[in-house]
């Protein structure tokens, strides 16, 4: 474990719905209780129902900035904390898994396989996560960082870091030494550079908190 901090989220219903022409919207409803025995009730009360609540938009891109923090190392492999910043002036959601894809120093594609990694992997799991402006919505990227084998190939080192946000088609680059990432894969016989497994937006910090955090 890398130290997850849980903590509760609050979630009464969620509905993420693309529609022609429009943003996609996460609906969030509170429901009352309504009594069961009408005699527990004076009749002259009216029955309690549910209020409003205006829909909360997915993030855009456009609203979002990608962060770097720090990365723990264990048993050969590593977890690289990352995080989508609201730096917008509207609150907004996120829900899922991010994607990534390795840039080389001229921006080129490396190869890079990732997937969603297992529930629960590091006490993470898919959720809702609400971003007042300022807030922040972490996820990780785990990988080997080894073959473990003294004279096996090397495998390439990312320049940059190009992330989709989850629900969304557009990406956003993150430069700099955070975004350098040397992830193997595989075996000696069969070394297969780039596999990443990208845990879940979650509103906790997966790893202790760095300066800037």
């Amino acid at each position: 474990m890398y130290g997850l901090r849980v903590e509760p989220v609050v979630l009464a219903v969620l509905t993420v719905g693309l529609l022609a022409g429009c943003s996609p919207t996460v609906h969030i409803s509170k429901h009352n209780p309504t009594p069961t025995n009408p005699a527990q009730s004076p009749s002259s009360s009216p029955t309690p129902t549910a209020s409003p609540t205006p829909a909360l938009g997915i993030c855009p891109a456009a609203q979002l900035q990608p962060w770097a923090g720090l990365t723990g190392a264990a048993a050969g492999s590593e977890l690289s904390e990352f995080a989508f910043i609201n730096i917008g002036s509207q609150t907004c959601a996120l829900y899922g898994y991010p994607t990534v894809q390795m840039l080389g120093s001229n921006g080129s594609p490396i190869s890079t396989l990732d997937q969603p990694a297992r529930p629960g992997f590091d006490s993470v799991s898919p959720g809702l996560v609400v971003l007042s402006p300022g807030g922040r919505a972490y996820f990780g990227l785990f990988y080997p960082n080894s073959t473990g084998y003294s004279g096996a190939p090397s495998c390439p080192t990312s320049a940059e870091l190009q992330f989709t946000p989850p629900g969304l088609a557009s990406s956003l680059k993150l430069s700099g030494a955070g975004a350098q990432i040397t992830p193997y894969g595989g075996d000696v016989e069969n070394l297969q550079c780039g596999e990443i497994q990208v845990t879940p937006v979650t509103s906790a910090k997966l790893l202790p908190a760095s300066d800037g955090s």
